[in-house]
């Protein structure tokens, strides 16, 4: 099941007792859509970096949980949210499963097979690598080729000419 994470920011004016009714709302919310919460984390009051709806502050609440219901299913939470006067903003974010860890730029991949047993190689170094099997010279470490350069021959001219 794809795992999903919800912030919500509620009213400063809430008191304590209001803040745990909400959270047991939403949880209640959650669970009625199939959802299984696995984490409530309560940030607290926190100052925003804009005013909502003339606020300055909100409470800050994010929900961990689990959930195999679609996309349809998720606009009944959001609906529910936004009629809600007391949640100032809401975010739900699904969180894709990773097939490979992310690697830093520069940094070469681990050699995996192939199926045909042979090791597989970077892209850059497939791309060096002649039709033959033989891997070819790249252009910055062949020599160039020899060029007579003008300013050589223009030198004997310069000499001869009256000054």
């Amino acid at each position: 099941m794809p795992s999903y994470e919800c912030a919500v920011i509620l009213a400063p004016t809430l008191s304590d007792e209001q803040v745990n009714q909400h959270t047991e709302q939403i949880k209640g919310w959650l669970t009625a859509l199939g959802a299984q919460v696995s984490d409530i984390d309560l940030w607290g009051r926190r100052r925003m970096a804009y005013p909502i709806a003339k606020q300055q502050d909100g409470i800050y609440i994010i929900f961990y949980f689990t959930f195999a219901g679609g996309q349809a299913r998720l606009g009944e939470l959001d609906r529910r949210m936004n009629t809600t006067e007391t949640i100032l903003r809401h975010m739900v974010i699904r969180h894709p499963a990773l097939k490979e860890l992310p690697r830093l730029p520069g940094k070469e991949p681990v050699a995996e097979e192939g199926v045909e047993g042979e090791v597989a190689q970077p892209e850059d170094a497939a791309a060096a690598t002649s039709p033959s099997g033989e891997s070819a010279t790249p252009a910055a470490e062949a020599e160039p080729p020899a060029v007579a350069s003008e300013s050589a021959d223009a030198a004997p001219e310069a000499e001869n000419s009256p000054a």
